[in-house]
């Protein structure tokens, strides 16, 4: 009988041991109980524990426990009554909770300062965030003249909800893409199919004074790429976020940071907690947008007492904002605190999500971007020889693109998850299905323009028909190679014909990459044309397009006839500066049926040539380029770029004289982000000296679309205004719907405004108006303003504007008001 007993006894011991290991997991969303709209960052815990979890953006969460009384869950949301929800032991469920807003309204504390001195009434939120404004210069970097650290970062791109396409059209019934099946992810929320991979391990360099940075790149792969110069740009696109910066730039935004300096302006800040770990008192200190629609974000931050120092933060972007196709942004940051007191950025978490399309249904079909980076093992000093930052770009050691996997796993600080490894077989398996070659081709058309065919491609389709009034109908085909017949050199030509002026046009050109050490930008190129041109555009954008021939207002008329030939050479010489030397000889042709002709008044000319040396200097401190085989694209700079060009001119027997002449350009392009949008703007200043005709001045690229166009003047007519002499501004503010946010029934829209200026101030030297007449309804420039306003992301795709023209009214041609189009989709 005791033996029963003593057995009944473990077994009953045993069984509720096994009971209270059960892990209840409860999963689902928090909701406001009247509007039914999610309710992001609110607080869930088990009764009776201590810690819970934070619901995200979207109001999503996932909370689990081991505890044997975990049977009832509460959640709390500043400005609701608290909710207690009954829960399941010990099981998996999903729920959704409901808060009703509370009635009483939040308590603020006023504080006085001594000797009676008032200070304005302010919650503890707000002086906490003043303090941490105060203090951000102190802790946003640390002190120490060096500082050393290595560095791994994994980025991920995967296809959210991908169960909503694998049974659609081809993918359905393409057999051959079935082994997708088992490198698909699935949890609570969504099914995940990993796209690609990229990790890299490095090794960092900073100095405080000058400020300077070195990455030497000691490991790095990308699923799918072998090239260096498509990691790196990958690698650029999520960039890193500093908190205590005044603005975030994201997808062409520009977010309001909550610890700017006048933070207090677009958010609230709430004191929701504390705590003491290791002697040292840490606030909870949560934030989000006054309005819902303005660009900031929600989330909370942990900070140190003593220090005002950020330690842990978590910044996602409200549904709500006004942001296009963004289904989830969100980044974690922890900080260490290093022994000489400062704080050091320990670990970065960025998750991205860009909705592809969207049903009816709760989540949509997204692209989602993840990037995760770790430092460890810092070393700081108060000396460090300068050789070490002499670096053109970061540095690769040797092989450290090819390198086996046995090399990965004996260096990387963090063993690669199964699904990450199973990547980089699985984008090889893609790669090699005629599915993915079909799709890749179709997409890389609508891109380029071009239809690929083994080694060479043929284009480009938005040139291949248009019209004007000089060529009538314009046929156009071109040629050129791909990479598959060179990674490092490109070859293209193209043909034309007119079904007006019967004459064929036509052009060739070459392009070489050549290779470097240092992988620096170092290129050759030799093109030749005879074909027709806007005067004054050299190197403008192409009028044979088929949108431009479409959204024309007035017909194009004023094109000439030249032939070209140029070679050039490009060398950067460090990341951001480079030169190009190009020497080019043009001839103009007169035509009296488009408006030109060469005459002083006396002598005509049926044609003339000149010959030129020009020497372009680019500076842009911290842009980034994408470079394929033939050409390299800005990816853009937080800082200013500059340009400088000289050319030198010499024509041969114009009229009877042999003339030179020297001009010097320069100009300014650069975005500045403000609390209230951002705002590009262009400057330019120009000057020729010497004699020069009228096609090599400056003629001010005017608008005759209705389509906006954001380089030109849109009031002023083509080839209205010339300048030998000028400095203009052209200039658009975006709000970002700043002001439209605040309207309760616009800001559902989404719409944006925007301001715009125009303005131009030129003149021609009269000795150059004696050398060559202005063709009929040409004139100096003189003084040209226009000022305008806009509304964009209507529908998410268009774009208004209302123009005014200020200046010059009394011209025949003048155009006092006008409304442009735009067909922009943006984020």
């Amino acid at each position: 009988m005791r033996l029963f007993s003593t057995g009944l006894l473990w077994f009953f011991s045993a069984l509720s041991a096994l009971l209270s290991a059960q892990t209840t997991i409860v999963t689902g969303t928090v909701r406001d109980a009247k509007t039914k709209e999610e309710l992001s960052m609110s607080t869930l815990r088990f009764a009776g524990q201590p810690t819970g979890v934070l619901a995200d953006v979207s109001g999503k969460f996932r909370i689990e426990s081991n505890a044997p009384n975990a049977d009832t869950l509460v959640c709390s949301y500043l400005g609701y009554a608290p909710s207690i929800v009954a829960v399941e032991r010990g099981k998996t469920q999903q729920i959704e909770v409901f808060l009703e807003p509370a009635l009483n309204e939040l308590q603020t504390a006023t504080v006085e300062a001594k000797r009676g001195r008032k200070v304005p009434k302010d919650t503890l939120a707000i002086m906490l965030w003043r303090e941490i404004v105060a203090h951000k210069d102190s802790n946003a970097r640390p002190r120490s003249a060096y500082f050393r650290y290595d560095n791994y970062t994994k980025i991920q791109i995967d296809v959210h909800q991908y169960h909503y396409i694998k049974n659609i059209g081809p993918l359905r019934e393409h057999k051959k893409l079935g082994f997708l099946q088992r490198y698909i992810q699935k949890d609570d929320y969504e099914t995940n199919l990993p796209l690609l991979f990229k990790e890299t391990l490095s090794e960092v360099h900073e100095r405080s004074t000058p400020k300077k940075r070195h990455e030497v790149i000691k490991l790095d792969r990308f699923s799918g790429f072998e090239n260096e110069n498509y990691s790196q740009n990958a690698r650029s696109q999520v960039e890193d976020i500093n908190p205590y910066d005044n603005v975030i730039e994201f997808a062409g935004k520009s977010f309001i940071s909550p610890f700017s300096a006048s933070g207090n302006i677009s958010y609230r800040y709430f004191l929701t907690d504390s705590v003491v770990r290791n002697d040292t008192k840490y606030f909870k200190l949560e934030f989000w947008g006054r309005t819902p629609e303005d660009l900031a974000f929600a989330g909370m931050a942990w900070i140190q007492d003593s220090t005002f120092a950020i330690e842990k933060i978590q910044m996602d972007i409200p549904k709500s904002a006004n942001i296009n196709h963004l289904h989830r942004y969100r980044v974690k940051q922890s900080y260490k605190r290093l022994p000489d007191g400062t704080w050091w950025k320990e670990s970065e978490d960025i998750e991205t999500a860009f909705t592809i399309w969207k049903r009816q249904t709760k989540e949509p079909l997204s692209l989602a971007i993840h990037k995760f980076s770790q430092s460890y093992e810092p070393i700081y000093s108060d000396s460090v020889p300068d050789s070490l930052f002499n670096a053109k770009k970061p540095t690769w050691e040797k092989n450290a693109y090819q390198l086996a996997d046995s090399a990965w796993e004996e260096r990387r600080p963090f063993p690669m998850l199964y699904h990450e490894a199973g990547i980089f077989r699985m984008v090889d398996s893609i790669k090699a299905t005629g599915f993915f070659k079909r799709a890749f081709a179709v997409g890389y058309t609508l891109a380029t323009g071009y239809i690929p065919f083994g080694k060479v491609e043929f284009g480009h389709l938005f040139q291949a028909v248009s019209w004007n009034e000089v060529e009538g109908t314009r046929l156009r085909f071109a040629l050129r190679t791909s990479d598959k017949f060179s990674r490092r050199m490109r070859i293209g030509s193209y043909l034309a014909y007119g079904t007006k002026d019967e004459r064929l046009k036509y052009g060739a050109n070459f392009s070489w990459n050549i290779p470097n050490p240092n992988n620096l930008w170092q290129n050759v190129r030799a093109a030749y044309t005879d074909d027709y041109s806007i005067p004054g555009s050299f190197n403008r954008r192409n009028y044979d397009n088929i949108f431009a021939s479409l959204t024309r207002r007035t017909p194009l008329t004023k094109l000439m006839r030249m032939q070209t030939a140029e070679v050039s050479f490009s060398r950067a010489w460090v990341r951001g500066l480079d030169n190009t030397l190009a020497l080019r000889h043009r001839i103009f042709h007169a035509d009296e049926n488009t408006g030109f002709e060469f005459s002083d008044g006396q002598q005509i000319l049926s044609k003339f040539s000149v010959s030129e040396v020009q020497l372009n200097t680019h500076w842009g401190p911290g842009e980034q380029f994408f470079a394929n085989s033939s050409t390299r694209t800005s990816l853009g700079s937080k800082l200013p770029v500059f340009y400088l060009d000289y050319t030198f001119r010499h024509l041969d027997n114009f009229l009877g004289q042999d003339l030179q002449n020297h001009q010097l350009d320069f100009y300014i392009r650069h975005r500045l982000n403000w609390q209230i949008g951002y705002t590009r703007y262009t400057l330019t200043a120009s000057k020729i000296w010497g004699k020069v005709p009228y096609p090599l001045m400056t003629t001010h690229l005017g608008n005759g679309s209705y389509m906006y166009n954001r380089n030109a003047f849109n009031m002023m007519n083509e080839f209205e205004l010339v300048s030998d002499a000028y400095i203009s501004l052209i200039l658009d503010h975006h709000f970002d719907g700043f002001l439209l946010n605040k309207l309760p029934l616009i800001r559902k829209m989404k719409m944006r405004e925007i301001f715009i200026f125009r303005s131009v101030l030129g003149s021609v030297d009269p000795r150059n108006l004696d050398l060559m007449q202005l063709p009929v309804g040409a004139s100096p420039s003189g003084f040209y303003a226009e000022i305008g306003f806009g509304i964009e992301n209507i529908f998410q795709v268009l774009r208004v504007d209302f123009m005014w023209r200020l200046t010059q009214l009394d011209r025949p041609t003048s155009v006092p008001f006008g409304i442009k189009f735009a067909f922009q989709p943006k984020f």
